[in-house]
């Protein structure tokens, strides 16, 4: 029940900066990188796209995943990505590379997954990913 209908004009409404996606399938996750504020999204499509958010201009498109990511999460301390999905095993993508970033497939030849990975966590401060 609204009371005071005048409260409704002075609600601001966001509006939509950009409508083009960089991905051709729903995107999963998304977060900013403190670093530079650029918009980092990650897709069932299997990539990852770096954008600059005010523009949706495509900064960097990562591939290397051969399914769908789930989740992914920024190291502000050591400057890497994590991502995982449907995949048996986590990517890490060192950003310092500013060109061309590598990529590394986290495997655990002592306790591999046996499952899709729903979620990645970088431990801030460590280099430990949970």
């Amino acid at each position: 029940l609204i009371r005071n209908p005048s409260a409704l004009d002075r609600i601001k409404v966001p509006r939509r900066l950009h409508t083009s996606s960089p991905h051709t399938a729903p995107v999963t996750d998304m977060l900013f990188l403190p670093v530079d504020g650029s918009l980092v999204s990650c897709s069932l499509d299997s990539t990852i796209a770096i954008q600059e958010p005010r523009m949706g201009r495509i900064i960097q498109r990562f591939t290397g995943h051969k399914a769908g990511i789930l989740s992914m999460s920024y190291s502000t301390s050591h400057n890497y990505l994590i991502t995982a999905g449907f995949e048996l095993d986590p990517m890490l993508w060192l950003l310092s590379c500013a060109s061309n970033p590598k990529s590394f497939i986290l495997h655990d030849a002592n306790a591999p997954h046996s499952h899709p990975i729903c979620g990645v966590v970088a431990v801030e401060g460590t280099h430990q990913v949970a």
